[in-house]
């Protein structure tokens, strides 16, 4: 027989009042409580595994934004240097003609007359004083041309930024910010 301890039931009852056969009853209701407890730790991991899942979600949808918000604040950044980066013309500086012969085989030539368009707050007496290192610069770059180099709108206007490119490069300066062709012809 087994040792029954003076424990109250729930009803207030000691233990050792009980019969065996509710001692016995109690104890299976301990143990249908023990299996209800097993079951329900058994039913908590499907609850873990759901929880994984929605925290694996949750982690990729923070790394989605947090890309998409990178991409677009570089985007904005772009945005802004290009607004930044528009500087305005002041006074323009007309040049005299120019006429070289274009690289390949001799036979072509461009004649062409320009007027610099200069960074505002520079003025044109600046740049007038550094006209021979201006023209210079300018036929240094127009000699390395062929024809097929200056024959279409595209390849005029790539030759425009070369030119400002130069020019400033000759100057140490970013004064010239553009540059108008006035006439332009080659034969």
């Amino acid at each position: 027989m087994r040792q029954i301890r003076a424990v109250h039931h729930s009803d207030g009852l000691p233990l050792s009042l009980l019969s065996e056969k509710g001692a016995n009853k109690m104890a299976g209701k301990t143990e249908e409580k023990i299996e209800k407890k097993e079951q329900t730790a058994e039913a908590k991991p499907k609850g873990g595994k759901k929880m994984l899942i929605i925290g694996i979600i949750a982690v990729i949808l923070i790394i989605n934004l947090a890309i998409a918000g990178t991409i677009l604040l570089r985007d904005h950044s772009k945005q802004n240097k290009d607004k930044k980066s528009v500087v305005k013309v002041g006074s323009k500086v007309s040049l005299d003609e120019f006429l070289v012969n274009l690289a390949g085989n001799g036979n072509h030539y461009l004649k062409a007359t320009f007027a610099i368009g200069i960074k505002e707050g520079v003025s044109a007496s600046t740049i007038q004083d550094d006209t021979p290192n201006i023209r210079d610069a300018i036929i240094t770059v127009l000699t390395t041309k062929t024809l097929a180099d200056v024959s279409t709108d595209a390849d005029r206007e790539k030759l425009k930024q070369q030119l400002v490119d130069q020019i400033n490069s000759e100057l140490g300066s970013d004064d010239v910010v553009t540059i108008y062709f006035l006439d332009f012809a080659t034969q």
